[in-house]
């Protein structure tokens, strides 16, 4: 990415920031692992769908979990906690799974709310035309498989609490712990909230419930 680029301006001051003024190291050398690999996995994507490449799924997979900046958002939200997590923290397998988890929970519900919206712009850089592209499901199987796929992830993500609330006991580090596992399910809840808010995909408005915000795929497409 150009260093002149907008978006690598951005990052290159936020990391000034955060280099200068986060609590932790391991915290602030986290921040600046997925931001890096998010700055990287966009602009591939980019050049991949200005292209019009159709990649495989497991390409995809692996592209979408750096590219959903996710993982930045959530060091933004644990950056402003200004929370002194100890220096072996972010490198611990336990707290990275939980990361991972939430990057998909986040990358996957996103790709089934933006789907229509981006079918209806000709983007195929989403889990779900891919599914229907490589396996010829429906794109109703398409959304239901990744809907099973983001419900596991939050199993998977439940299942794994007790082991880190135990990490955080044994490693005289309870509060941080408990302060990273909420900020994990803030950032969950908080790209349903960013996706019906901004009414990118939806012609959302309060008090509308769920079947006010179903759409249809493919029927109403352009050809």
């Amino acid at each position: 990415m150009a260093p002149d680029f907008l978006t690598a301006q951005s990052v290159h001051e936020w990391g000034a920031v955060v280099g200068e003024k986060s609590l932790s190291t391991s915290l602030k050398n986290w921040t600046f692992e997925v931001f890096a690999k998010s700055c990287t996995a966009t602009s591939r994507l980019q050049h991949e769908c200005d292209k019009g490449t159709m990649l495989d799924l497991e390409t995809y997979w692996k592209i979408r979990m750096d590219s959903s900046a996710a993982l930045p958002t959530l060091a933004v939200i644990l950056y402003t906690d200004q929370i002194a997590f100890p220096d072996w923290f972010f490198d611990h397998e336990l707290v990275r799974k939980a990361a991972e988890l939430t990057d998909i929970i986040i990358w996957v519900t996103n790709d089934i709310a933006s789907v229509h919206h981006e079918l209806q712009c000709k983007h195929i850089d989403n889990l779900i035309p891919l599914l229907v592209h490589y396996k010829g499901i429906t794109p109703q199987a398409a959304t239901d498989e990744a809907g099973q796929v983001a419900h596991q992830a939050y199993l998977d993500f439940e299942a794994l609490e007790p082991q880190l609330l135990q990490l955080g006991e044994s490693r005289g580090a309870a509060y941080e712990m408990v302060r990273f596992i909420a900020s994990c399910r803030f950032a969950c809840t908080g790209i349903f909230y960013w996706t019906y808010h901004i009414k990118r995909y939806f012609p959302w408005e309060p008090g509308m419930d769920r079947r006010d915000v179903s759409v249809v795929l493919g029927e109403d497409l352009p050809q």
